[in-house]
């Protein structure tokens, strides 16, 4: 601009120069405003290009930190999906090896578990019902066992029945000869029962339940155990009483058949110290099962005395119209009280 002024001042003369000067003036100072402009828009673009970046920068350690997140969740459940894996494979070759070891073990002693003799079979399934850990075999174990119970307990039942026609016939001073005949058979079969037959406590129920107690002490009679043992307050402990209250219940049921009416059981099984408490005798035949005192309504004890004069055992009139009704193996009769 200075040399433009210049030139114009040697074409024109200095009489330019009063004009011309406050007007070079104000072109310099605007100039320098302009170039004052220029540097702060300048500087301003700078800022926001920094601002910028710096947004950039923050967005992209936020999309770090979420990329490592993403990456350690990734990780820990990757790692827990593959040590439950490893888990459940581990835990299924164990399972794999235990149970072949047990059907080995089982294999050795398949001559025990064939036997022909009950008690054997029996409690070769009563300890392995035990020692299984697979639930399956523990399973087909524990209905091997119920079915060897029953058969046990059906050969029990047969065996106080046998006992019971035994003590009939040697109450008898002179036998005849068939008599003495059928003795010596039912001596036979009763030894034979008793060497194969299991101790006492393979047949005891094992857990005397609500739906145990309501079932029927035998097939065909009407009676429960829970009739027989107050109702699951007196249980039988040894397997010969629960055979005398087997037996006792088909000889009630013969009696329910007759009077075609109900029966109400008062007092059947007592243990010791049950029938020390209610004053009972110390022989007392409840305490083996073999007595049960009843009610029937509309009747007396002597009405029924009358009426059942062919039962086997004894009968006692007592108070409240009870009559004790026992399986002595013979027939007795008392008109005194209990």
């Amino acid at each position: 601009m200075v040399n433009v002024w210049s030139s114009i001042q040697k074409l024109f003369g200095s009489e330019l120069n009063t004009d011309f000067s406050s007007i070079l003036k104000q072109l310099e100072e605007k100039e320098s405003s302009m170039q004052e402009g220029e540097e702060e828009n300048s500087l301003n673009q700078k800022s926001a290009s920094l601002l910028l970046e710096l947004e950039h920068i923050k967005n992209e350690r936020i999309k770090l930190r979420l990329n490592f997140y993403r990456f350690l969740l990734g990780t820990l459940i990757l790692g827990g999906v593959s040590l439950a894996l490893n888990w459940q494979i581990q835990m299924f070759s164990l399972k794999q090896e235990r149970d072949k070891r047990e059907s080995e073990y089982l294999a050795q002693f398949i001559n025990e578990a064939l036997d022909v003799n009950l008690e054997k079979r029996l409690r070769f399934a009563h300890y392995f019902r035990s020692l299984i850990l697979s639930e399956d075999v523990k399973s087909r174990w524990d209905d091997y066992y119920q079915d060897l119970r029953i058969q046990a307990l059906e050969g029990s039942s047969r065996l106080a029945v046998l006992k019971n026609k035994r003590s009939a016939l040697l109450v008898k001073a002179n036998l005849p000869s068939n008599e003495e005949e059928e003795l010596r058979i039912l001596e036979a079969e009763i030894s034979q029962l008793e060497g194969s037959l299991p101790d006492d406590f393979l047949l005891i129920p094992e857990n005397w339940t609500a739906e145990e107690l309501a079932k029927p002490i035998t097939s065909g009679v009407d009676f429960t155990w829970s009739d027989a043992t107050r109702g699951g307050s007196r249980i039988p402990q040894t397997l010969e009483q629960r055979d005398n209250i087997i037996l006792l219940a088909q000889e009630l049921q013969k009696v329910k058949n007759q009077l075609n009416k109900p029966i109400q059981v008062v007092s059947w099984y007592r243990s010791e110290l049950v029938n020390t408490q209610i004053g009972g005798k110390p022989d007392s035949l409840h305490l083996t099962g073999l007595a049960v005192d009843i009610t029937v309504e509309g009747m007396t004890p002597e009405q029924l005395i009358k009426e059942l004069d062919w039962w086997p055992g004894g009968m006692y009139p007592g108070i409240n119209d009870l009559l004790q009704l026992d399986l002595r193996g013979y027939p007795f009769r008392v008109n005194d009280e209990l």
